[in-house]
Order: structure tokens, then sequence, then C-alpha cells
């Protein structure tokens, strides 16, 4: 069990209280539905949220690049953790040293195989980028760690701020005396010192504890954009290849991207599936009688089903991994069709303009609803704040009739 401890040391110390982190961090992986911002950083993408009326319901209302008027499932999972949402990676510029917590790979428009940013997006990070990005990440662990010390992700921590000269991956750099030091074993830390060394009668540590990568967590989140390249009006891959032969393209890049992510030190992996995305406003304002496009449907169906083949499979095949499987189509269908939730607008579009207000994006000349926690959709694609922290609280501790073999806090208590 990880902990985040805030305490702070001026050549005194207090004891502070322990709040649990059910993992020391978390990388995330997939598109739109989880992007907090990365977008933002691609000058040559049309898919980009970071303009009102998006985040019209985040604080200070403020567009962040988040395709939602609120938060999304990335940040409501990360809280349910007892994690901070972890910066976009292309935000961390001139160097910038990572969290300890995590960082967030997903990218709107972004798709399993590289070809479906480029259609949906011109320019957006595909699953492999993502994941040559993440390697970036352990990379730099080791050369500034070592090979052991790059496994370390901060569970229990001090912020020696007031006193120290700064922090890297879960290790900061402290300045105390003897007394301080002898209190920091007392009280049950010392085996989170590492080296010291005595300059001018002061000890200068360097304080990190020693879990291992394996204890993050690693969400993906992506395949929608895939289907929808295939789906586009003109759609070459459409003409190469038939649905069958799409999908198992998609489920073997898919299959060789997670085992990268294996061998990199990921071990608990939750996946999801592809949602009924033929019910989103944009595919039903092309049916007359606004129904869903059961054709691609259907295909998401085709592609969640072998996914799950894939995730078991795998089981066997990677020794130490272990992943749950999130079926996504399966809880939009349950919000749709179940009126407990709240949502009694489930065709139509919060924010845009048209048919079912899906002819335009959410832009600002937009209009928006003035109720967004009936709305299921926010724009022509996504789902609203609302409809996020359902989908969050499904993750998290959701029962098996949407994950499989088991929620989130269950893998991580693993």
């Amino acid at each position: 069990m990880a902990f985040m401890l805030v305490c702070v040391l001026v050549f005194t110390i207090s004891v502070c209280k322990a709040q649990p982190a059910a993992a020391p961090a978390i990388y995330v992986f997939g598109d739109s539905f989880m992007d907090v911002g990365n977008n933002n950083y691609l000058l040559l993408s049309v898919v980009k949220a970071n303009f009102p009326h998006n985040g019209i319901d985040f604080p200070n209302s403020k567009p962040t690049g988040r395709f939602s008027n609120g938060k999304n499932i990335a940040d409501f999972l990360v809280k349910e953790i007892g994690l901070p949402t972890p910066p976009p990676y292309l935000s961390l510029v001139g160097g910038a040293t990572p969290p300890i917590t995590g960082v967030s790979f997903a990218s709107g428009g972004g798709g399993i195989l590289n070809e479906s940013g480029r259609i949906i997006a011109i320019q957006a990070l595909s699953l492999g980028q993502q994941v040559d990005y993440f390697t970036m990440v352990r990379d730099r662990l080791v050369r500034q760690l070592g090979p052991s010390g790059a496994q370390a992700h901060l569970s229990v921590g001090i912020n020696l701020d007031r006193v120290g000269y700064g922090s890297t991956y879960g290790s900061r750099v402290m300045v105390m005396d003897l007394n301080v030091l002898l209190i920091l074993d007392w009280l049950g830390f010392g085996r989170f010192i590492r080296t010291c060394t005595l300059v001018n009668y002061m000890h200068v540590c360097i304080v990190g504890p020693e879990p291992t990568l394996s204890k993050s967590l690693f969400p993906i989140v992506i395949g929608t954009n895939d289907l929808f390249a295939y789906f586009t009006v003109g759609s070459l891959v459409a003409k190469l290849y038939t649905p069958q032969q799409y999908v198992d393209r998609m489920l073997s890049t898919f299959k060789g991207l997670f085992k990268t992510l294996y061998g990199l030190g990921a071990q608990k992996l939750v996946v999801t599936g592809v949602p009924a995305i033929g019910c989103c406003p944009i595919q039903r304002r092309t049916n007359r009688t606004g129904e869903c496009n059961v054709e691609l449907n259907n295909m998401a169906i085709k592609y969640n089903d072998g996914l799950k083949m894939i995730l078991q499979g795998l089981k066997s095949e990677l020794p130490g991994m272990n992943s749950a499987y999130f079926d996504y189509y399966g809880a939009w269908v349950s919000l749709f069709q179940n009126e407990t939730y709240g949502f009694t607008e489930i065709k139509e579009a919060c924010c845009g303009l048209g048919n079912l207000n899906a002819d335009v994006l959410c832009i600002p000349i937009a209009r928006f609803c003035p109720n967004r926690k009936n709305h299921f959709f926010w724009d022509r694609v996504h789902p609203t704040e609302a409809a996020a922290t359902f989908f969050s609280d499904m993750l998290y501790s959701g029962s098996q009739q949407f994950m499989v073999p088991m929620n989130v806090e269950q893998l991580l208590a693993g």
C-alpha cells in the first residue's frame, strides 16, 4: 500500500497523517476520452478542445484540452486511486522532469494504428508513439538513478521542499543534522534514506523508497478512432481491408504494443473496449430516424470480443502480468437504457449546432445546454462529466458486469 505523506521539516519534525494511495503512479494511454491536454501542443492537429465552451464546468470554467464540459474519466479515476491527475506528456517542455506520480500520453484522435490519427486529426499521438514516449521516460529514469533505482516510483514520501534542494523521480536531496537523521530513523523512515554524505557538519542525504514500476497502473483507452477512420467517407483503409481484416490488424498491433509495455515493466494494466460509438450524435445524425449506426457498433463488438481473447491469452504468456478489461460498450448501453442514472437525453449533444447539435463541433459560436447533468453526450462524440463519473466508478470499484476479471481496486490490491 502506497502512502502520500505531507510533512514539514525544519530541523525538527512533526508526525503527519498518512493518506493512502492505491498505486505509486499512473501512466495513461489512449485517445480523447482520456486526453488531458496533449493535443494542445500538436500544432497541426484539428482535434482540440482548448477553447470554450469546453471546460465550462471545470474549475474556473477553464478549457484545458479535455473533450468535456468538465473533468474526464482520467481525472476521476486518479482521484479514487489517491493520486493527482498526471500532466500531459507534451507539456513537459525544456527537459522538465516528469512527476513521480505519472504522466498522461493520451491524445485526441489517436488510434492503435498509426494512420488513424492522420485520418481523424491530421496530427495525433498513436498508441505506438505514446509507448515510445513512455520508453523515453523510463530511459531517463535509468540514466538518472541507475537500473535498480529506475523502477522507483514514490509510494511513501516526505515533502522536504523547505529544507531540500529539489526532487528527482521519487528521490529528494535533503540537508539535516544528526538529530533529525536519528529522529527519522526512529520514526521508521530510515529505510527510505538511501545514501548520506557529511558536508560541513551537515548530512546531505538522498531520500527515496523502493517500490517497483510493476505497482503502477497503466490504463489503455483506445480503438475508437481506428473504427471511425474505417467508416470515414472515402476512407482508403475501407477499400484495402475487409472489416475482419481491419479488426485483425488492430488486435495484432495492440497485442504487440501491450507486450512492449510489459517488457518495460508494466504489470498492472486496465484495458477498455471500444464503446457503442455508433450511437454518438455524429453517427445518429446521418440516420433519418436518429438511430444508432448498427454496422459501426457491430464492428466495435467484433473488436472487443477479439480484445478479450487476447488479454486472456496474454495472462498465461506474460508471467506476473495482471490485467482488467472494462466493458466500455456495455457501460454506455447501460447508461442509455437505465433511467436511474439520470440521463434523459441520450441522442443529442449538449454543445454544438445543427441536427442533434452534431453538425458543428463544440466551438465558441455553438450553443450549449443549461443542464449538463441530464445529457449523456457533451459534444458529438464525448460523454459529459456526469457520465464520466459513472464510468470511473465502474472502473475502480465496479462489479464483474463490466469489469473482468476484476476491477481496478482489486487489480491494485493484488
